[in-house]
């Protein structure tokens, strides 16, 4: 039991870096200086940011 919380932990981690690392892309490599969406860049990393987030939220359920 205690092995498979560990692994949910690491997963919640994961999850939390992941979600952050996505923001953090969609923001500086999704939307230009002048304001304009790149659209493939940002829908890439905003289905990255809200994979990552439903890991997060799972991980911290199960952990």
């Amino acid at each position: 039991m205690s092995q498979l919380s560990t692994v949910w932990v690491a997963l919640m981690e994961l999850g939390f870096l992941g979600y952050l690392s996505a923001l953090f892309l969609l923001i500086f490599r999704g939307v230009e200086p002048t304001g304009r969406v790149r659209r493939k860049p940002a829908g890439l990393f905003a289905l990255l940011a809200v994979l990552s987030f439903a890991l997060w939220l799972c991980g911290l359920r199960r952990a």
